[in-house]
Parts: C-alpha cells; sequence; structure tokens
C-alpha cells in the first residue's frame, strides 16, 4: 500500500470513527507525513510503500530532526498509532515503529495556582461581571472560567459544550472528552450560576446570537469560540487581574486537581473526574501532597523530631 495514502486513511480515521480533537488530528498529521517525506527522500522513492523503512530508520529520522525527548515520545506515539491501524484494519504485519523503545521524558510538574489565588482571580472577573451595564462578554469570560475550575474540564472540552449539556437542577454538565468518549460531571453551584448570569446578560444585549449555534460559548458572531480564543482571553484577564502567575487554561485545570487532591479526593475518582484514559496520568498531580503529607508526618510522627530525644 502507498504509505502516503495509507496516512490519508489513518487521519479520515482519527476524524471520522475516533472523533479525535482537531489538535490530535493536527499534530499526528504533521508528524506522520513528515515522516512519509523523510523515508522518501532517504530511499529515493516518490512514492514508498508501507513495507518500506525500519526501526532504524524511524531513530535516524529523530535524530535528524534535533528535537526534544517529548517531541520524539509525539512522533513514535504517532507512528505506533498509525502501524497499529494498518495492521488491524489491513492486516499489515510491517511495523517499524514497535521495537523503538519510548525516550524517557522528564515528569514536569502541571503548573496550578493556589486556592488563594484562584478564588481572587475568579472574584475579580465575577465583580466585573456583575457590574451595572458590564457587557455580556465580561460575563461570559467568568462563567468559562468558573466552568473550568468548578468542574476540571479540558479547553477542548469547553469549546464544544453546548446549552443543552448543562443540567442545572441536578448540577451535572455532559461532557464530550477525548476520543469522542462522554462523560458526566458535577458542577458547582457558583459556576452555574456565573452559566446563568452569561446566558441572560447574552439575551438582553443580544438575543440574536443565541439562535446563532448551539453552542454555550459563545463569539461575536455567536459561534463556539475557539481553545486559541479561551486562552488568549485568560492571559488578558490574568493581567488586568494583576495576578502573580500567567498559565493557559490547564493550569485552572491543573488547579482543580491539585485543590480536590489536597481536600481529600482519592486519586481513582479525579481519574473519572478529569476523564483520563490512564491512571498514570492522574498520578501527576500526587506531588501536590508532598507538602501536606510532611506536615503531617512532622506533626503526629513521634520519631520525626531531630531533636536528640529519640
Amino acid at each position: 500500500m502507498d504509505l502516503s495514502e495509507a496516512v490519508g486513511l489513518f487521519i479520515d480515521y482519527l476524524k471520522g470513527e475516533r472523533r479525535a480533537s482537531p489538535e490530535t488530528v493536527r499534530a499526528y498529521e504533521s508528524d506522520l507525513y513528515q515522516w512519509v517525506e523523510w523515508i522518501s527522500k532517504k530511499l529515493g522513492k516518490t512514492a514508498p510503500s508501507t513495507s518500506d523503512g525500519t526501526h532504524h530508520d524511524i531513530l535516524e529520522f529523530f535524530g535528524t530532526l534535533s528535537i526534544r525527548r517529548s517531541s520524539q515520545a509525539r512522533k513514535l506515539s504517532a507512528l505506533r498509532a498509525f502501524y497499529k491501524f494498518l495492521e488491524e484494519r489491513f492486516g499489515e504485519t510491517h511495523n517499524p515503529a514497535d521495537p523503538v523503545l519510548r525516550p524517557k521524558v522528564p515528569i514536569k510538574t502541571p503548573p496550578y495556582m493556589d486556592v488563594d489565588e484562584i478564588c481572587s482571580f475568579l472574584d475579580y472577573l465575577k465583580e466585573k461581571a456583575l457590574k451595572p451595564l458590564a457587557p455580556w462578554r465580561y460575563v461570559r469570560n467568568w462563567a468559562i472560567y468558573e466552568t473550568i475550575y468548578s468542574t476540571g474540564v479540558r479547553v477542548s472540552e469547553v469549546v464544544v459544550l453546548r446549552e443543552t449539556d448543562l443540567d442545572v437542577f441536578e448540577g451535572f454538565i455532559r461532557v464530550m472528552g477525548k476520543g469522542g468518549k462522554e462523560r458526566v460531571v458535577p458542577i458547582g453551584k457558583t459556576a452555574i450560576s456565573a452559566i446563568e448570569a452569561y446566558l441572560n446578560s447574552l439575551s438582553s444585549q443580544e438575543p440574536h446570537l443565541r439562535s446563532v449555534s448551539n453552542a454555550l460559548f459563545k463569539n461575536n458572531r455567536g459561534h463556539r469560540l475557539t481553545t486559541r480564543a479561551i486562552h488568549t482571553i485568560l492571559q488578558k484577564e490574568l493581567m488586568e487581574a494583576g495576578a502573580s502567575r500567567f498559565m493557559g487554561p490547564h493550569g485552572i485545570r491543573h488547579s482543580f486537581a491539585t485543590h480536590l487532591l489536597s481536600a481529600g479526593a482519592d486519586i481513582r475518582s479525579l481519574q473519572e473526574l478529569l476523564g483520563h484514559a490512564s491512571l498514570s496520568t492522574t498520578e501527576r498531580y500526587t506531588h501536590i501532597d508532598l507538602g501536606r503529607l510532611t506536615d503531617v508526618y512532622d506533626r503526629f510522627h513521634l520519631r520525626s523530631k531531630k531533636d536528640g530525644k529519640d
């Protein structure tokens, strides 16, 4: 099978059957076509087949790119998923990515705000939104970040929320996660109040925008906000609020996870709330308990104090 055509089939599979996020599709498409271009030049073929290339070629491919280990790991994931697709869908047995070991990537501590910081920021947005004659966009911005902090949803999940996904009476919101997996997560009263205030403000100031699309969080034309827009808005609001640190919407999601764990939530429940397929992904957040556990240890362990009396 022609390698380039096979990549096209795989990308269609990601978009259709897997319902992967646009960000995932773009990353996989870029990585795989980069591999096609590289192996074509190396072998001197204008149309290499899926049986071309070895694991040594993949290692050489990575070596010529001068990229970080995290980028290598992402490209290897794309290649592995691609060749696994060919095996399962077309019975292909050639998989040059399988013997390649995944690069060891240092685990980064996710950025997050402490409780006082996030509360101060959200209170700033609320005060700004509830001023008399405040533009509906101010109320929308408050509602967006209250929703992320209340539910821990990804920014890619926020942009596809619909008004019908919110159950005000039961206090739940339906979320469409990675790979088209749907989950239902609790949403707090403050976030619900912010969303209701936003919808009321939108109906009052720009009623025609309500019928343009079913998106919950709309732009000035009534369509869905993009993930980039939500990131840009957050940076602007953090700057105006005089925040001591800057982060993307994922920082608010990480703050949600951090504060739940600090309050005693179990990691399995947090995994469900965050929509993680693997518990190892959720375990990145366990770093936040170390400080608290040290304090507890120092207060209560009989032999923790180095005072010479033990």
